[in-house]
């Protein structure tokens, strides 16, 4: 993916193979990229967390965020901040 700016604006160059992945799997509708639900997003954290044998509270440590934080987002009940979702991958991928 390359990111061009326009006239102040940003728009992102993805190869075709990628953006009909990205609209089979229901994450663009009308062009518009949209972000899964909460409660979708929080069932694929939970998933990677047990694939990679961690408990919440193990994986709320590494992270570097509170307990409760893991819990509301594996519960659906908010979407998680840009720099605690990177942390929460780097830790998940680096247990796979």
């Amino acid at each position: 993916m390359q990111e061009l700016s326009i006239g102040g604006r940003s728009y992102y160059l993805v190869a075709k193979e990628d953006y009909l992945r990205i609209l089979e799997a229901g994450t663009v509708r009308s062009g518009v990229p949209t972000a899964p639900a909460p409660s979708d997003m929080g069932q694929r954290l939970r998933q990677r967390r047990l694939d990679a044998g961690l408990t919440q509270q193990e994986l709320a440590r590494r992270a570097g965020v509170r307990l409760e934080t893991i819990s509301r987002l594996e519960n659906g009940h908010r979407y998680p901040a840009l720099h605690t979702l990177h942390a929460l991958l780097g830790v998940l991928e680096e247990t796979s």
